[in-house]
């Protein structure tokens, strides 16, 4: 099992740190036409910015994720009635009813990136494509490798901004060039206190990314995003009529 990188520090001042509606309305937006009347599984559900407001489109909602503590800040929160939040880690089967399959799929903000090795993504990339419907479709948003390694060379890695509520948001990023993963050591700071955790994620390009959602099973895959944004979407589809693969090479 993946180890939980978003404990009980990232779950205290997530919702703070990604408090400006734009890109959360812009996401929702981007997404509402996969899952308006749906069954839909969220990859990454965390605090429920995303699953919170899809929720009054889709039909239903099952957020993923290996945080015990995120999904306990999304349940003090409130969690809307179609909405069923389930602990798993996405390196293992999908959890459900046997034979329970959904008609789309979403994740965000780069969660999959989470999977630190090309054959953990791939695997769990082959998870999600078994319990999509034939035809449905995965929309996920991936770290822009290129955009990321540019600001590193720009700024030395070192960045910090303000968060809405006051607090001082320091990030420090480096990539390992073996390893592809991009380890970000980030501080919030509120007055005399101070709230540290560290995120490592696998900084893949497009073309990467596209290969291993083929090698999973999906189908065409559109990319979207500019250059200057921090993330990419995959759209991928699934074949109209597709056999069960969980392990492949690529």
């Amino acid at each position: 099992m993946t180890s939980v990188q978003y404990g009980a520090g990232v779950a205290l001042v997530y919702d703070r740190m990604f408090a400006d509606p734009t890109p959360t309305e812009m996401t929702v937006q981007s997404l509402t036409p996969y899952v308006r009347g749906r069954d839909v599984l969220e990859l990454g559900v965390g605090t429920g910015r995303i699953a919170v407001p899809l929720a009054g489109e889709a039909r239903s909602i099952t957020g993923v994720d290996n945080s015990p503590d995120m999904l306990r800040t999304f349940r003090e929160k409130g969690v809307p009635a179609n909405v069923t939040l389930v602990e798993a880690d996405f390196r293992d089967p999908v959890p459900g009813r046997p034979g329970q399959r959904f008609d789309a799929a979403y994740s965000t903000l780069g969660s999959m990136a989470c999977c630190l090795t090309r054959d953990d993504l791939r695997t769990a990339l082959g998870h999600v494509r078994n319990v999509l419907h034939p035809g449905a479709v995965f929309c996920m948003e991936y770290y822009a490798r290129e955009l990321y390694l540019e600001v590193i060379r720009l700024t030395g890695g070192t960045m910090s901004t303000s968060l809405p509520g006051g607090e001082q948001m320091h990030t420090r990023l480096a990539v390992d060039p073996d390893t592809d993963i991009m380890t970000a050591t980030t501080d919030v700071r509120a007055g005399n206190e101070t709230t540290s955790f560290a995120e490592q994620v696998l900084l893949l390009d497009s073309a990467e990314i596209t290969k291993l959602l083929r090698v999973a099973g999906f189908g065409a895959v559109h990319v979207a995003g500019g250059p200057e944004q921090p993330f990419i979407w995959y759209i991928a589809e699934t074949p109209a009529q597709h056999p069960e693969r969980t392990e492949s090479t690529p």
